[in-house]
């Protein structure tokens, strides 16, 4: 919350010029928005990695930031004209498919059947 609301104030430790403050306020609050889908995915992805279930965290990251990523980040900034935000945007979004998919991934209970070397 600290982050989202006082965006402005943390980036005028660094910088006073304005369109630094505005550009990084965004990119803070965007990042304040994910982390909670970020944390929570790396969490449940090292879990399904210390289980043997490596293979699912690995395609579900490659394609993430490989595809996702790179096809949200092209359409929102080229497209949509979004700039910095689009391509903040782009890593919020490859965040929040990433933690949906892991996390549907541990409820299926796949990773219970892991065979550990």
């Amino acid at each position: 919350m600290a982050f989202f609301f006082g965006a402005e104030y943390i980036v005028g430790f660094y910088s006073s010029d304005p369109e630094i403050i505005r550009n990084a306020a965004i990119a803070i609050r965007v990042a304040a928005i994910t982390q909670p889908f970020q944390s929570h995915q790396l969490i449940v992805a090292g879990s399904l990695r210390g289980a043997g279930d490596t293979i699912f965290p690995l395609i579900s990251t490659f394609l993430g930031i490989l595809i996702i990523r790179v096809a949200a980040a092209t359409f929102f900034v080229q497209v949509l004209g979004l700039g910095i935000l689009g391509a903040w945007l782009a890593v919020m979004l490859d965040q929040i498919i990433r933690w949906f998919l892991i996390a549907m991934r541990f409820q299926s209970g796949k990773w219970k059947r892991m065979k550990l070397a």
